[in-house]
C-alpha cells in the first residue's frame, strides 16, 4: 500500500517531537524565500498552474530535515524547478545565468510573458487589487467565503413578541459549518435584532433541528433570515419556519420545505440564488431530493474558474527578457529567477520536462484534505510561510514599520513547533501580524470561532490609570466606575500587556478599543474572576460569567440619541447611526441650526454625502488613496503609485452652521477617510482622542486550515501628503475621560462639544456668515 505524504508526515513527527533546530529554521527560511520569488514573480505557465498553497505544505515538509547545504539546494530544485526551468541556485561565488537560455530558436508567435501586480490580487474579478502575467489569459476565482440563501417577510405587526427561527440543516462534506441566521431591521433599515450562530456552528452531518429564538425589535419593520455555508465543501438546508409568540401561542408565519420549488418564496426574492448560481463567486445552490418524497436545498461550494480575456498591461511599465533577480537565501546559497519569459499561445519558453512536472503534483495529491489544518506541524509552516511573502512583498507600510520581518519569520517558525491546536496556531497568527500596526488586520478561524465568541457582561476602560468599569449590561452586583484591581489572580495592567501581543493597531485609541474587548472573550459560560473597588474603596472578589455573544454585547453599549437638538440653536447628529436619508429629511433644521455637532466615535452609517453639504469649493485632494504598481520581489523599486480619490463636489444646501466633530480611537477606515476631508477642508473643529490611523481598502486572503488574514493593501496618506498610517486625525482640542465622569454617567466628550457650541454663539451671536 502506498503510504500518503501525510500519513508519513504524522509518523515522523511522532519519532521527533523534540521540536526545532536552527538548521530547521534556517531551511525554512531559505524555502520562504524561494517560494514567495517563484509562485509571485516568475511568470511561467507552470507555475500559474500549479496549487501553491499544497506547494507550501509538500515543501515545508522536503526541506525542514535537511542536514547540508548541498541536500537543501537539492530539495530546492526538485520542489522549484519542475514550475521554474530556469531557476538556479547555487553557493554565492558559483552562481551565474545564460540568459540566452530565455530565446527561443523562433521569435515568431512569441511574446513577452511577464506578471505585473497593482497591489496583491487574489484572483477576484472585481477586486480594485489585480495581479496578471501580460500576454496570458487571466484566471478568476470565488470571491465569497460563505454561500447564503435568504427572505425577507413583513413583521411589523408582529413587532415586540418573541420569535423562533427553526430549520432542520447539517454538513454533507467538508470542514466548514452550516449557520441559520436572523436580522431584524426598522423601516429606515436600521438593523435591531441579529444572530448568526457564530457561536455555536452546525458541523453534524446528522441532519437535526436548530433555531434561533429571539424577541421582535419594538420598531421591527422586516425580518431577513436564511442558512449559509461557511468555509466548508457541502451543507443542507430544510424545513425552515419562523414562528412567532401571538396570544400565547406559536404561530407560524412563514414555512419552506423545498417540495415545490417553483412556487417557493423564498427563491422568489433571489439574493444569493441568482446571484451566486454560476458558482464563480464561490458557491452553487441547488434543490435536490435527498429521500423519496423530500426534497431540500443544498448548498455547495465552487471550485469553478473562470477564464477571462488575455491581459494587456495593467500599467505601463513591465520586466524586459533578460531581467533576472538575484537573491541570497541563505548564508552560502542563491537563487537567480528570470521575471520575464517568452511565450506563444500554447506554452512559456523553455517548457518544463513533462514527467518532472507531472511527478510533483502526484506527490501533492498525496496530501490527505482530512489533514490539511492547523493541528498539523506543515500546514503550520506553510501558512506561515505564505503570510510571510504576501507581506514581505506588497505590504504597502512596511518602510514605517519598526519591525525586523524576517526575524518575525524565524520566531513564528521555532514558535509553531510548540502549537497543537487549530486555536493555538490561531494565536500564532495573530502575533505574528501584531507587529505590522495594521488596524484592519484581523486572523479568523471559523472552526475555533466558538472559542471566543461570548464576553463577559460588562464593558471596561483604562482612565486615569486604572481599569474602570464604563458599563454594567446584566443584573450583577457591579457599579459603573468600579475599579478593577485583579483579574483573574492577575494585575490588570499584565492582563492587558498579555492581550496587546496579538492585536494589530496603529495607536493607542485603537488598541485600547480593540484590547478591552479581546479581555472580556472566550468560550461561552466561561468565568472571570475579578478583584473589584467600589466608590468608597472597598473591594470585592466577583465571579462573572461569559454569557453574552460578542455582537449582543456591542448592541447593548451605551446607546446614543440619534440625532436631536441639545441646546437652542445646537443640534447633535450621532454619525455612526444616522442615515443619509435621515439627514436629507432634517436638512431643513440642520439649515436653521447656529451649530451641528457631528458624533464620530465610530463608523459612519453610509452618510458621507454629508460632507458635500459642508464644503464651499472643489475637492482637490486627488491622489491621497495610492495602490503600489509592483514588478520586482521585496518592494524595491516600486514602480509607480495608481491614485484613487472621491471627488466630492459643493452640493446644495449648504450648511452655514459651525460644526463640531468628536472623534476616538474606534473612528477606523471608512471614518477616517471621512475625517480626512473635515480635516484638510478645515470644515470643523475637532475634539476627543485621535483616531485609530489605519485606512485603505482591506485585500483578505485565505490559507490552507480554514484561516482567514484581512489586511490593508492600499496606501492612503493625509490629504496633505503628511503620513496617515499609525497617526490618523488628531483632535484640535484633545478630551479625556475620568473616573468621576464615568460614576456619574456622564459623556464628558459631548459635553466639552456642546460647552464649546455655546461659546461659539455667544462669540458670534448668529448663524456664521461667509
Amino acid at each position: 500500500m502506498r503510504t500518503t505524504f501525510f500519513t508519513f508526515a504524522i509518523l515522523c513527527f511522532s519519532f521527533y517531537c523534540f521540536g526545532q533546530t536552527p538548521q530547521m529554521i534556517d531551511n525554512l527560511e531559505s524555502f520562504a524565500k524561494v517560494y514567495g520569488y517563484v509562485r509571485y514573480f516568475h511568470p511561467s505557465d507552470e507555475a500559474s498552474d500549479i496549487d501553491w498553497e499544497l506547494l507550501a505544505i509538500y515543501g515545508a515538509k522536503k526541506v525542514e530535515r535537511c542536514k547540508t547545504q548541498e541536500e537543501l539546494k537539492k530539495a530546492l530544485l526538485e520542489i522549484f524547478r519542475p514550475v521554474a526551468p530556469l531557476i538556479q541556485i547555487e553557493k554565492h561565488n558559483k552562481i551565474s545565468f545564460d540568459s540566452s537560455m530565455l530565446v527561443p530558436p523562433s521569435l515568431n508567435g512569441m511574446k513577452v510573458i511577464t506578471w505585473q501586480h497593482l497591489g496583491l490580487g487574489m484572483g477576484h474579478k472585481n477586486s480594485i487589487y489585480q495581479s496578471a502575467r501580460l500576454n496570458r489569459k487571466q484566471k478568476f476565482r470565488g470571491q465569497s467565503t460563505f454561500g447564503s440563501v435568504f427572505t425577507k417577510i413583513p413583521v411589523q405587526k408582529y413587532a415586540g413578541l418573541p420569535f423562533k427561527l427553526s430549520a432542520n440543516t447539517r454538513m454533507i462534506e467538508g470542514g466548514g459549518a452550516m449557520h441559520l441566521w436572523v436580522r431584524i431591521e426598522d423601516k429606515n433599515s436600521n438593523r435591531g435584532f441579529f444572530n448568526n450562530m457564530q457561536d455555536q456552528p452546525i458541523k453534524d452531518t446528522e441532519a437535526r433541528q436548530y433555531e434561533i429564538t429571539g424577541t421582535l425589535d419594538s420598531d421591527a419593520e422586516s425580518a431577513f433570515f436564511g442558512g449559509f455555508l461557511s468555509h466548508g465543501d457541502i451543507g443542507e438546508l430544510d424545513e425552515f419556519e419562523f414562528k412567532v409568540l401571538l396570544n400565547n401561542e406559536w404561530t407560524s408565519i412563514f414555512n419552506e420545505d423545498f417540495d415545490n420549488p417553483s412556487d417557493s418564496s423564498l427563491f422568489s426574492f433571489e439574493p444569493g440564488i441568482g446571484r451566486y448560481d454560476s458558482g464563480i463567486d464561490g458557491y452553487k445552490f441547488k434543490i435536490q431530493k435527498i429521500l423519496p418524497g423530500d426534497q431540500a436545498l443544498v448548498i455547495s461550494k465552487s471550485n469553478a474558474i473562470e477564464v477571462g480575456e488575455v491581459a494587456t498591461a495593467i500599467f505601463e511599465k513591465h520586466a524586459q527578457i533578460g531581467e533576472c533577480i538575484k537573491k541570497d537565501i541563505n548564508s552560502e546559497l542563491a537563487c537567480i529567477i528570470p521575471l520575464a519569459l517568452y511565450g506563444d499561445d500554447n506554452h512559456t519558453y523553455p517548457q518544463v520536462p513533462q514527467k518532472e512536472l507531472m511527478s510533483l503534483k502526484e506527490e501533492l495529491k498525496t496530501i490527505e484534505k482530512s489533514h490539511i489544518s492547523g493541528s498539523n506541524l506543515y500546514v503550520r509552516l506553510a501558512d506561515i510561510t505564505i503570510t510571510w511573502n504576501i507581506f514581505q512583498h506588497f505590504f504597502p507600510y512596511s518602510n514605517l514599520v519598526e519591525v525586523d520581518w524576517l526575524s518575525n519569520l524565524r520566531n513564528t517558525y521555532k514558535n509553531t513547533y510548540n502549537d497543537h491546536s487549530e486555536y493555538d496556531f490561531l494565536k500564532t497568527l495573530q502575533k505574528f501580524t501584531a507587529p505590522l500596526k495594521d488596524g484592519h488586520i484581523n486572523v479568523y478561524n471559523s472552526k475555533t470561532a466558538h472559542k471566543e465568541a461570548h464576553v463577559a457582561p460588562i464593558d471596561w476602560e483604562w482612565i486615569e490609570g486604572e481599569l474602570v468599569i464604563t458599563q454594567v449590561m446584566d443584573s450583577l452586583p457591579l457599579k459603573q466606575g468600579s475599579l478593577v484591581k485583579m483579574i483573574n489572580g492577575i494585575k490588570p495592567s499584565d492582563y492587558f500587556v498579555e492581550i496587546y501581543k496579538y492585536i494589530s493597531a496603529g495607536t493607542k485609541g485603537y488598541m485600547q478599543h480593540r484590547a478591552s474587548l479581546e479581555a472580556l472573550r472566550g468560550k461561552k459560560n466561561t468565568e472571570l474572576t475579578l478583584l473589584v473597588e467600589d466608590f468608597s474603596g472597598r473591594q470585592e472578589t466577583l465571579t462573572i460569567n461569559r454569557s453574552m455573544t460578542v455582537y449582543d454585547h456591542f448592541n447593548n453599549k451605551h446607546a446614543r440619541d440619534v440625532h436631536k437638538e441639545v441646546a437652542e440653536g445646537i443640534y447633535y447628529i450621532d454619525l455612526d447611526q444616522i442615515s443619509m436619508e435621515k439627514i436629507t429629511e432634517i436638512m431643513p433644521e440642520l439649515e436653521a441650526s447656529k451649530v451641528i455637532i457631528c458624533d464620530l466615535r465610530g463608523y459612519p452609517n453610509g452618510n458621507d454625502g454629508l460632507i458635500e453639504h459642508l464644503l464651499t469649493v472643489k475637492d482637490t485632494s486627488d491622489h491621497w488613496m495610492k495602490i503600489p504598481e509592483i514588478i520586482y520581489p521585496d518592494q524595491e523599486n516600486i514602480v509607480n503609485f495608481k491614485p484613487y480619490n472621491w471627488s466630492l463636489e459643493p452640493k446644495s444646501p449648504h450648511i452655514n452652521a459651525e460644526i463640531i466633530f468628536i472623534i476616538d480611537g474606534r473612528a477606523i477606515s471608512y471614518a477616517e477617510s471621512y475625517m480626512g476631508f473635515i480635516d484638510h477642508y478645515d470644515l470643523a473643529t475637532i475634539i476627543g482622542q485621535p483616531t485609530a490611523g489605519t485606512n485603505g481598502n482591506i485585500n483578505p486572503f485565505t490559507l490552507p486550515g480554514d484561516y482567514r488574514i484581512s489586511w490593508t493593501g492600499m496606501w492612503v496618506e493625509k490629504h496633505d501628503g503628511s503620513q496617515h498610517y499609525g497617526v490618523g486625525t488628531l483632535p484640535d482640542i484633545t478630551v479625556d475621560k475620568t473616573i468621576s465622569g464615568i460614576r456619574e454617567n456622564r459623556d464628558e466628550f459631548l459635553e466639552k462639544a456642546i460647552e464649546i457650541a455655546k461659546e461659539k454663539t455667544r462669540q458670534n451671536g448668529s448663524i456664521k456668515t461667509e
